[in-house]
């Protein structure tokens, strides 16, 4: 699909979105990055990798779809889960995609796009403000139970063990809290 072919003026349109804008301590918000060039792109948008200070980020997907929209043609998209580890406010600004484009083929021009500045909030719940907080889909828990012989009598000992995990969650490093202090 061709979009308009005029020359000098026309320029790659990069549109950036963070939803949600406030999410919980480790939970997930989605950056979707789009590209849009006035014709078609001659090589794939280049993203240079980006890890802020205590956020862990993974690429979700970065599909190519054409459309066309307001005049210009062609579409990639890239979708980051980014999921903060500490509560408070989280901007990502200064990052530069690279696009290459045909304006009027079979001349091309490469296009150095800055992302606007994207800022969000993450918070622990009131509820959990005085407890270890650890976010997660689900906990599995684990009893066992060790004798210190097969047949108990007075004044043999038993050990209760409970294990308390997470589940669904991104693997990081937490370290270990008691809960009996």
């Amino acid at each position: 699909m061709r979009g308009p072919r005029s020359g000098k003026h026309a320029e790659p349109i990069l549109r950036v979105t963070l939803d949600p804008p406030c999410v919980v301590v480790r939970q997930a918000a989605t950056q979707r990055i789009e590209v849009l060039a006035p014709n078609y792109k001659t090589a794939p948008p280049k993203l240079p990798e980006f890890q802020p200070c205590n956020v862990l980020t993974r690429q979700l997907r970065s599909p190519y779809e054409s459309e066309e929209r307001d005049g210009l043609t062609g579409g990639v998209w890239f979708e980051f889960a980014i999921h903060p580890q500490e509560p408070g406010s989280y901007a990502i600004s200064g990052l530069r995609i690279v696009a290459k484009y045909a304006v009027d083929p079979p001349a091309t021009r490469e296009a150095t796009l800055t992302l606007p500045r994207i800022a969000f909030q993450t918070f622990i719940p009131h509820v959990a403000s005085d407890l270890p907080f650890l976010a997660a889909g689900s906990l599995s828990i684990a009893l066992t139970i060790n004798r210190s012989s097969d047949r108990l009598e007075t004044g043999n000992a038993v050990t209760r063990t409970v294990t308390i995990g997470p589940r669904a969650c991104l693997r990081c490093c937490c370290r270990r809290r008691n809960l009996l202090s």
